[in-house]
């Protein structure tokens, strides 16, 4: 008996909005902010469980799941797409199981570079072409190749680099 094995390659493209206008990086900006007050909010409550913990109260840190549930129902206020909140409760506790038995740092603006995550590329997304269209908010992409027609778009991000280009 013959076992094949299927191999599964994930790829990662990088490309840069080509609309560099004010209310573009305003509209991104707005929501990397939202971004950062769910993760600090994340660490407010991871650090409080250790100081109960610490204490000597029975209390364990917060999972992915208690993280996500605490964060439910401020998407509409903060303007991001839930799937914003779930990937950014699963980078939290990802960051957290690698520093452990620290918590990460808080972010801001000035020492963090800008980042929007996405866990799932269909529900807040539409790509058509180069035009990214994200909560009603239409952003022109610079394709530097294209994204392949079989592939399959698993989860995606805006990300500033170091010259703060989106």
């Amino acid at each position: 008996m013959q076992t094949e094995y299927v191999d599964t390659v994930i790829l990662t493209y990088r490309y840069r909005v080509k609309d560099a206008s004010s209310s573009t990086r305003r509209a991104l900006r707005r929501q990397a902010r939202a971004v950062n007050f769910i993760w600090n909010f994340l660490c407010q409550t991871d650090r409080a469980a250790q100081r109960r913990w610490k204490a000597g109260a029975a209390v364990r840190r917060p999972s992915y799941e208690r993280m996500t549930g605490l964060c439910r129902g401020v998407t509409k206020d903060l303007g991001i797409h839930s799937d914003t909140v779930d990937a950014v409760c699963r980078k939290f506790c990802d960051a957290r199981d690698a520093c452990f038995p620290k918590t990460p740092s808080l972010r801001s603006f000035k020492k963090n570079l800008d980042f929007i995550p996405f866990s799932n590329f269909k529900r807040p997304a539409k790509l058509e072409g180069g035009k990214l269209t994200v909560l009603g908010g239409s952003y022109y992409l610079w394709l530097s190749r294209l994204v392949p027609e079989n592939g399959k778009l698993k989860s995606w991000e805006f990300s500033t680099d170091a010259r703060g280009r989106w």
